[in-house]
């Protein structure tokens, strides 16, 4: 069962209830409390208020011969609202993570009552800091959207997180701003907090797939700290760095989390250092566990238009795209002119700083390489779509190759009355040929698929024979391509790695 420091003093005494937990805090095994049970609603939304419209607005849309890397089909909308005793201690939704079914949450802040059943003396009863959410997606099993879908929630549950010295976040707001989210499956949990400007590593101390209400985890660890130290002073790598994401006063930090493959983790402020220009902010790619900076870059932010001055867009979330080196960026602004506006944009992942002038290598703590992301996605309120404040965005791979799920979730900042907890679900389909550098989209035919075309296809040796011709003339073509593209992306400061095999593909109808 969870251990909560009441139990471990009624257990063993004040005295040696306070050493248990500073042991247990150090070694990291205390759970988190006993879990809550939830009741989640789910509701259909429309993607257009008084329309029947299912298509979205894609970012080449009027531009004449320009297309995005991927394409996004809309497969639904579902408003998820708690019913029941435990319903105000669901909302503030600020990461996700999705496995299969199974969905964990993250929650930032907003002081509450206590948790039902308890007394406000206890100090582990309040629920007004970071939650963790576990549940159950229920998928479409025919239709648009089949095992991709979602049509409802079961099996929710919310239970308290820890904090590096395995105490309760409680009510403290700056312990319990809990913002991103990235899952090792089955473990274990990175969770991004702002105001400490912290990336906490949970171990899952249960089945991460058994039943949602006893999933527990540990009390953290910090990304970056050496051994067993929990000094934020003697941090190292991407945990010192972030001590710096104090441009905005402190209520940022790593906002956006994603896992890559590799054992590598994307990490993103919200707001740059102090100073820093207001169009872009800084992120890292870092070693999930020693911290260690593989990678910085500066993240270009996108323009609000509608806004006078130089006003931008703020990460809000990021995810991986399985099985590649790119992610999805999730970019939000709110204004009372604008309503919520939000961005999806994908880029890939450079590896390595460029060098300097002379052209030597640079640290990858030192030189930053400059990310923009390629726009897939612009939804605005006041056109009639069911826009929030969305702060996660989760991509999961399908069966169909190169297709993927896209699943956006909103952070209702604990007012039902006035906002809304979204998930906003697409399909995101790579498009050959037009794929970003290191993308899965568009990969080269193999020996062994071309031999088999070759022998299925009635008049085998007139196609080998075309297709050879193909073959030379495609790459011929792709080589002219491949030079202006580099020169292109260079130009509009995108700077990544790739084999130029890794360019050409060919698709044979």
């Amino acid at each position: 069962p969870a251990v909560s420091r009441a139990m471990v003093r009624a257990a063993v005494g004040p005295a040696w209830g306070r050493a248990a937990l500073l042991a247990c805090a150090w070694w990291g095994g205390c759970c988190s409390d006993g879990a809550l049970p939830l009741d989640i609603e789910a509701t259909v939304v429309p993607l257009r208020k008084d329309s029947n419209e299912g298509r979205l607005p894609h970012a080449d849309d009027g531009a004449a011969g320009s297309a995005a890397s991927a394409e996004l089909s809309f497969l639904g909308c579902l408003r998820l609202r708690a019913a029941g005793a435990n319903a105000r201690a669901f909302g503030g939704i600020s990461g996700a993570a999705l496995n299969g079914s199974r969905l964990v949450l993250v929650s930032d802040t907003k002081p509450m009552d206590p948790a039902p059943g308890e007394s406000p003396k206890d100090e582990d009863s309040h629920w007004g800091a970071g939650r963790l959410f576990v549940a159950d997606l229920l998928f479409a099993q025919e239709g648009l959207g089949r095992g991709v879908r979602p049509v409802g929630v079961r099996n929710a549950s919310v239970r308290q997180l820890r904090d590096r010295y395995g105490d309760v976040v409680s009510r403290n707001y700056f312990r319990g701003d809990t913002e991103s989210i990235a899952v090792d499956w089955p473990g274990p949990l990175f969770v991004g907090v702002e105001h400490t400007h912290v990336v906490r590593r949970y171990a899952v101390m249960s089945d991460a797939f058994g039943p949602a209400d006893a999933v527990t985890v540990g009390t953290p660890k910090l990304l970056g700290a050496r051994g067993f130290d929990k000094s934020l002073k003697h941090l190292h790598g991407v945990g010192a760095q972030l001590q710096g994401c104090t441009a905005d006063g402190g209520n940022n930090g790593a906002e956006a989390l994603a896992r890559l493959r590799g054992d590598r983790m994307f990490v993103v402020c919200e707001h740059d250092t102090p100073g820093s220009s207001p169009a872009s902010t800084i992120g890292w790619l870092a070693d999930e566990s020693t911290g260690r900076i593989l990678a910085t870059y500066n993240l270009m932010l996108p323009r609000v238009h509608s806004a006078r001055g130089d006003v931008f867009y703020r990460v809000s979330g990021s995810s991986a795209v399985p099985g590649t080196d790119d992610v999805l960026v999730l970019f939000h602004y709110w204004s009372w002119k604008t309503g919520n506006l939000v961005k999806l944009g994908r880029a890939t992942l450079a590896t390595k700083p460029p060098p300097d002038g002379a052209g030597r290598e640079v640290g990858a703590e030192a030189a930053r390489v400059d990310l923009t992301t390629e726009e897939l996605l612009d939804l605005r309120e006041r056109d009639g779509y069911p826009v929030g404040n969305f702060e996660a965005v989760v991509v999961v791979p399908t069966e169909e190759p190169d297709t993927y799920g896209v699943h956006l979730l909103s952070d209702n900042n604990f007012d039902e009355r006035h906002q809304r907890t979204l998930l906003f679900s697409m399909l995101m389909r790579d498009r050959a040929g037009t794929a970003l550098l290191g993308a899965s989209g568009g990969a080269p035919i193999s020996a062994g698929a071309l031999a088999a075309a070759t022998q299925s296809h009635p008049g085998g040796g007139s196609l080998a024979a075309g297709v050879a011709l193909v073959v030379s003339t495609t790459a011929a073509l792709s080589l002219v391509a491949l030079r202006a593209h580099c020169y292109q992306r260079k130009r509009g400061g995108m700077i990544a790695e790739a084999t130029d095999s890794s360019w050409l593909s060919i698709d044979i109808e």
